[in-house]
């Protein structure tokens, strides 16, 4: 094995359902007539993706810098509820002991990619993240190219 890349959520921290319960309640707030089961198709979608969305098919009526501010509200909760997934962190130290490289390739802003890391003690392992500060729009997962950065 020559290197491994990490998604982040669901991955390195057992956020999701953090995210869904929150995102439900967020977009009640935000969206009239918001049904929990909406929520799925936000799933694995940048945060300008989601807004996009919610405006075009759900009648999103604020601004996307208050849309913003919500939804980092919400991640600010969501990373310190969360717990690091079972049996990361001794595969964390095991690649570190055998020298394999590692990263983490996410769609999550990387400031709370750090804040999670630096809550749950693991910031000492990733010296490489990609996150959706590095990339441009539409380059956001599924596409490979988180992935193929993270690899470079």
């Amino acid at each position: 094995m020559k290197a491994v890349i990490f998604d982040f959520d669901g991955v390195i921290v057992d956020s999701e359902t953090y995210w869904k319960a929150g995102e439900v309640d967020l977009f009640k707030k935000l969206v009239p007539g918001w049904r929990d089961e909406d929520v799925q198709r936000m799933m694995g979608r940048t945060l300008t993706g989601i807004y996009e969305l919610l405006v075009a098919e759900y009648g999103l009526a604020i601004p996307f810098d208050r849309f913003f501010r919500e939804f980092s509200d919400l991640a600010k909760r969501v990373y310190v509820q969360c717990n690091v997934v079972p049996g990361v962190l001794p595969l964390l130290e095991s690649l570190t002991s055998a020298s394999i490289p590692f990263a983490i390739a996410s769609s999550a802003k990387r400031i709370w990619i750090d804040d999670a890391l630096r809550v749950h003690k693991l910031d000492r392992f990733f010296t490489t993240i990609v996150s959706l500060d590095d990339l441009q729009f539409g380059q956001g997962k599924p596409m490979p190219i988180p992935y193929l950065l993270a690899a470079k």
